[in-house]
C-alpha cells in the first residue's frame, strides 16, 4: 500500500503499509484496508480516526492471523505541521534541511488487525522549510547481502544527502540496497518515498 490523497488545498495525506503474508488473501485484505482508509481520510481528514476505523473493520472481517503495518500522515501547510499515526510500521526518517537524516521519536502502536480494542492516537511534529520525510518498507532494511547482513536503518540514513531532491533520495537508497544485495532481484517488495516540505 502506498497512496497520496488530496484532502483539501494544502492538506495532503500520505499512507504506506504492508500486509503480513503473500498471495490473493493478502492482496484482498490490503485492497479493503486501502479503500476504507481512503474513504475515511477524504471524509474527515483525521489520521487517528481513520486508522481506528480501519482497525475495527479488519479485525471483524479480515482473515485470522493477518495484520497490516501502516503509517498515515496528514501534512498541513497552514500549520507547518505533520499529524501522523504509526501502526506498527516504524520505517521512516526525518531529514531536516540543516542536519542528518534520523529516525523520528514517536509512541506508535501495534499493527492494524491485531486487537479490535486498540486505540490509535495521532502524534505531531513541526517541519522546517525544505525538510524531507523518507518513508520505506521492511524490504529495504531487511535485504541481506551475500554474507547474510541486513541493510539496516543506519545505512538508509547514509544515503539521504544534504541538498538532494526527493527523487534523489529514492534513487540513492534503491541503488544502495541493490549494491548491498549484489543483485537487482531483491528478496521482498521494496518501496521508498521521499516527501519535501517546500514552504
Amino acid at each position: 500500500l502506498f497512496e497520496v490523497i488530496e484532502l483539501e488545498r494544502a492538506r495532503p495525506a500520505v499512507c504506506i503499509g504492508d500486509v503480513a503474508g503473500h498471495g490473493v488473501g493478502a492482496g484482498v485484505l490490503m485492497a479493503a484496508a486501502q479503500a476504507h482508509l481512503h474513504a475515511e481520510l477524504r471524509h474527515h481528514g483525521d489520521p487517528a480516526l481513520a486508522v481506528n476505523t480501519v482497525n475495527r473493520y479488519i479485525t471483524r472481517h479480515g482473515n485470522f492471523g493477518r495484520f497490516i503495518s501502516m503509517w498515515v500522515g496528514v501534512f498541513d501547510a497552514r500549520q507547518r505541521a505533520l499529524t501522523f499515526v504509526d501502526a506498527g510500521h516504524g520505517y521512516w526518517m526525518h531529514k531536516p534541511n540543516d542536519g542528518p537524516a534520523r529516525r523520528a521519536e514517536y509512541e506508535g502502536g501495534i499493527p492494524v488487525g491485531v486487537d479490535p480494542d486498540q486505540v490509535y492516537r495521532a502524534e505531531s511534529m513541526s517541519l522546517g522549510a525544505r525538510d524531507r520525510l523518507i518513508l520505506y518498507r521492511d524490504g529495504v532494511i531487511e535485504q541481506r547481502n551475500p554474507a547474510g547482513e541486513q541493510f539496516s536503518h543506519q545505512r538508509v540514513s547514509q544515503f539521504i544527502a544534504d541538498g538532494a531532491m526527493p527523487r534523489d533520495d529514492v534513487a540513492s537508497v534503491i541503488r544502495a540496497v541493490e549494491v548491498h544485495a549484489g543483485r537487482t532481484e531483491l528478496d521482498d517488495d521494496t518501496t521508498v518515498a521521499s516527501i519535501q516540505w517546500k514552504i
